[in-house]
């Protein structure tokens, strides 16, 4: 698979967002390795892209929470 494999998964996690299917939260890391058929690292790095773009945060024991526009 190619290197940007991680790339083309932080932009489908990100239509998912745009979509709605993703309202408040993503999913588990888990369970988004079983949903893309991917790796821990390829998801975790995906994740890291949303990060640094704002577009998700890191919440202390409550996951990885999608940052809303008011």
């Amino acid at each position: 698979m190619s290197s940007s494999r991680y790339l083309d998964t932080a932009v489908e996690l990100t239509n998912r967002i745009q979509r709605g299917l993703y309202i408040d939260k993503l999913p588990p890391i888990r369970q988004l390795v079983r949903d893309f058929n991917s790796s821990m690292q390829t998801i975790s790095k995906a994740v890291r892209v949303l990060q640094n773009n704002h577009i998700v945060s890191s919440a202390r024991r409550g996951g990885t929470v999608i940052n809303r526009e008011n």
